[in-house]
Formats: C-alpha cells, structure tokens, sequence
C-alpha cells in the first residue's frame, strides 16, 4: 500500500529517478492507493543533467501505479510479489508520455496500453 510523502522509482525512459507521492486521486479523505490508480507527485532525484529534458526536479507530474511491494492476490488463487513500488509518467488522457519501460508488471492493470508496452507480464 501507498500513502502520501511516499517515494517510489520511475520505470520508464525519463530522467527521474524518485518521485514523492503528495496527492491520491479517487477520493478527498483517501489515505492509501494501490496498483492501478493514478497519483500526483513531484520529482525529487534525477538521473543525469541533460539540457533538454522534459522533467526536471521539482516538477509536478501525474502517474499511474504499476508495481508495488505489497502481495496482490489474482483470481486464481495465487499471489504476486515485486519488488519495488513504480510508476509511469502519464499526460492527461492516460498515454503514457516517454516510449520505453522497464521490469516486468502486473496482468491485473486491466488497461491494454501499458500491458501492450511492456515486454514481460506476470
């Protein structure tokens, strides 16, 4: 589970590395989010310093959850662990702004355009 001022990894082509979680989206009095919901964040450590980049530190961006280290259950009864919290970078129609993406994900997203992105699903 995630809650806010939490930082979780970036796993697509950006720049940054680490973002911090200040906003969950479905609700005002939400305290927790999870796989498949969408949050607001800002960038706190970046990879290398490029004069053309899109992120820079302290930009406020919007993601979409794909991965965390709490255990899902799948209908089949069996469960899935990864191994760490991440998230891609979004625009505001939910497509995903940067082309590349990194480590597996979860089949549970229930939306075709990142699980047709990525190249492994578990």
């Amino acid at each position: 589970m995630l809650l806010k001022q939490s930082i979780i990894s970036l796993s697509d082509s950006s720049n940054a590395v680490f973002v911090r979680i200040f906003h969950l989206y479905k609700g005002f009095f939400r305290k927790k989010t999870k796989i498949r919901f969408y949050v607001k964040s800002s960038v706190q450590v970046l990879k290398r310093k490029v004069k053309n980049r899109k992120l820079k530190k302290g930009s406020i961006t919007k993601n979409y959850i794909i991965r965390q280290t709490y255990t899902v259950k799948k209908y089949d009864s069996s469960t899935v662990l990864l191994g760490e919290n991440s998230a891609v970078v979004i625009k505001k129609k939910n497509i995903p702004t940067f082309k590349y993406f990194v480590g597996p994900v979860n089949s549970e997203l229930h939306n075709k355009k990142f699980l047709i992105l990525f190249k492994e699903s578990v």
